[in-house]
């Protein structure tokens, strides 16, 4: 396969994370996307997105790392997507309190009710 621009790499994000968000339930967070060259990449961080996220806030920020998505398939770069989108719902469930896991799952439980 050949590889993408970066156009493509970044239409395609915006496609998967516009189709995911109201899937997940996640249109009240304020999500911003953050593309990383590779003039802006380290040695320890080739992955091909990392999040963010906080729960109370409602705010992500997701950066999508170009040199890895460029060379993946479109469903490759759709899985990375939603599960950066995930980061948002399942940071709450790191609390302490046992209602917060709760209220996770019941969102997840929402969410993928949506599918159907």
């Amino acid at each position: 396969m050949k590889p993408r621009t970066n156009t493509t790499v970044k239409n395609l994000v915006q496609k998967y994370t516009d189709r995911w968000v109201p899937i997940l339930g996640l249109t009240n967070f304020l999500i911003d996307i953050e593309y990383i060259d590779e003039t802006q990449i380290t040695e320890n961080e080739m992955t091909v997105m990392d999040t963010n996220a906080c729960w109370y806030n409602m705010t992500m920020n997701i950066r999508a790392f170009l040199p890895p998505l460029r060379e993946a398939d479109k469903k490759q770069i759709e899985l990375a997507v939603v599960h950066e989108l995930i980061h948002a719902i399942i940071d709450e469930a790191q609390e302490q309190d046992e209602k917060h896991l709760e209220r996770v799952c019941n969102h997840l439980a929402v969410a993928f009710s949506r599918l159907t």
